[in-house]
Formats: structure tokens, C-alpha cells, sequence
């Protein structure tokens, strides 16, 4: 089993305005994660790391 670690803000992040879809994906990857680990997160398509494109909108994290 593992262990997964969020940062602390995370719980005020996910109740703000976020779809309903992205915060049960969210939760069904931890579960995966917590009881297969990255071999589990691998054997389910969308579930595995991916790069990520596109162009950011949020101007704190351009720094």
C-alpha cells in the first residue's frame, strides 16, 4: 500500500471552483495510487504521467 501526500492547501483548492468530473477523477487516481501504486496509475489509460502542453493562464505561477 502506498502512501500519498498532499500539500495543505490542497483541501481549500479542490472545494473552490472545480468541476465536479476533475474532483472524482482526482479521487479515484488517489485510491488507484494508494493501493496499486505507479503500476496501477500505468494500467489505466489517462491515469499515467503525461506531459503537459498548452499555454499556462495563471500569472503567479510564470513567476
Amino acid at each position: 500500500m502506498w502512501q500519498i501526500e498532499e500539500h495543505r492547501r490542497v483541501d481549500k483548492q479542490l472545494t473552490e471552483d472545480i468541476p465536479l468530473e476533475v474532483l472524482k477523477r482526482y479521487e479515484k487516481w488517489k485510491d488507484v495510487a494508494r493501493l496499486s501504486g505507479p503500476p496501477g496509475l500505468r494500467a489505466i489509460k489517462g491515469f499515467h504521467d503525461e506531459a503537459l502542453s498548452g499555454k499556462w493562464n495563471d500569472p503567479d505561477l510564470l513567476g
